[in-house]
C-alpha cells in the first residue's frame, strides 16, 4: 500500500523536471549566465585600455626628457671642450635625418669674421663680391669630426623627432635641414634653442633645451619658447 501510495508523488516530480517551463527557466539562467560573462571581459578589456594608453605615452615622454638632457648635457661639454681647446665647436642638428653630431673648426679661417652666422655670412660676402672670384672662400670655415666624437652621431629613435632648432642670426625656427649651434673659444655660445618631440604629436608634447650664451649653461622647458623674447633678452645684455 506505502508503494502505491508514492508512486504518484514520483511521477508528478518526473513530470515536473521535464515539463517546457522547467527547460525554458533552465535556458534563460545558462544564457543570462553567458552574457554576464562576455560583459565583465569586456568591462575589463576597457580598463585594461584606458590604463595601456597613459603608460604608453608615458614611456614616450621619458625617452623624450632623456634625449633633452643629453642634448643638454653634450652642449655643455662642448662649451666646457670649445674653451679648453681653443677652437670653436659646433653641434650640427640634421632634422632630415634625425641626427645631431659635434665638429671643430679646422685652421684659422674665419677668425676675422664675428661670431656668429658662419653660413648666412659667406652668402652675405657672396653677393657683396661678385666680381671678386671665389671671395666667399675668405671667410667660410671649414670644419671635421671633432676629436673624441669621431662616428658618434647620435641617431634618434624612430618615436622622437627633431622638432626644430633656432640660433639668434636666424629670422625663423628651422624644422628641416641642417642647422649648427657655435660654441667660440672665448666661452661664449649663440643664442640659441633646440626642440625635440614624440614623433606624430610635435606640437603637443615638445620640449626644448636653451643656452645662455655667456655660460653655457642650458636650461630645459616644455613647449618652445617665443624667440622675439629670446631675441630682446639678449639686446638688453
Amino acid at each position: 500500500m506505502a508503494r502505491e501510495a508514492n508512486q504518484p508523488l514520483a511521477i508528478g516530480l518526473l513530470n515536473q523536471a521535464n515539463s517546457p517551463m522547467k527547460k525554458y527557466t533552465t535556458k534563460n539562467k545558462a544564457l543570462g549566465f553567458t552574457l554576464l560573462e562576455l560583459m565583465v571581459v569586456v568591462t575589463l578589456l576597457a580598463g585594461l585600455i584606458a590604463i595601456a594608453i597613459p603608460s604608453i605615452r608615458s614611456l614616450g615622454g621619458l625617452d623624450l626628457k632623456n634625449e633633452v638632457v643629453k642634448v643638454a648635457g653634450l652642449s655643455n661639454e662642448v662649451y666646457a671642450l670649445a674653451a679648453i681647446s681653443g677652437k670653436t665647436h659646433r653641434i650640427v642638428f640634421d632634422l632630415d635625418a634625425q641626427q645631431y653630431f659635434v665638429e671643430e673648426k679646422v685652421g684659422n679661417a674665419g677668425d676675422l669674421m664675428p661670431e656668429l652666422g658662419y653660413e648666412d655670412l659667406m652668402k652675405q660676402k657672396t653677393e657683396n663680391n661678385k666680381k671678386e672670384e671665389n671671395a666667399a672662400d675668405k671667410f667660410q670655415p671649414s670644419f671635421k669630426e671633432a676629436e673624441g666624437y669621431a662616428d658618434k652621431k647620435v641617431t634618434l629613435s624612430k618615436n622622437l623627432v627633431i622638432h626644430g632648432v633656432w640660433t639668434e642670426d636666424m629670422r625663423d625656427v628651422a624644422r628641416s635641414g641642417k642647422v649648427a649651434i657655435y660654441f667660440f673659444a672665448g666661452g661664449y655660445v649663440q643664442v640659441s634653442y633646440v626642440s625635440l618631440a614624440i614623433k606624430g604629436e610635435e606640437e603637443e608634447s615638445s620640449m626644448y633645451m636653451e643656452l645662455n650664451p655667456l655660460t653655457g649653461a642650458a636650461s630645459i622647458g616644455l613647449g618652445e619658447p617665443d624667440i622675439k623674447e629670446l631675441v630682446s633678452a639678449e639686446g638688453e645684455k
